[in-house]
């Protein structure tokens, strides 16, 4: 446990299928933060300085 953030996306696609699998995942997982990002590129910009630290 370094306290790093660990950004991941373990799903894409339908919002029902990404909803879904948030829910398992919660199942499991209560601490769970879910981040949502629209951009109209399609990008997240979670590897820029600052938030990949």
């Amino acid at each position: 446990m370094t306290g790093a953030r660990k950004w991941m996306e373990p799903v894409a696609g339908e919002e029902r299928d990404v909803d879904a699998a948030i829910a398992k995942q919660r199942g499991f997982d209560p601490d769970l933060w879910v981040v949502e990002v629209e951009d109209r590129q399609g990008r997240h910009l979670l590897d820029e300085p600052g938030l990949a630290d």
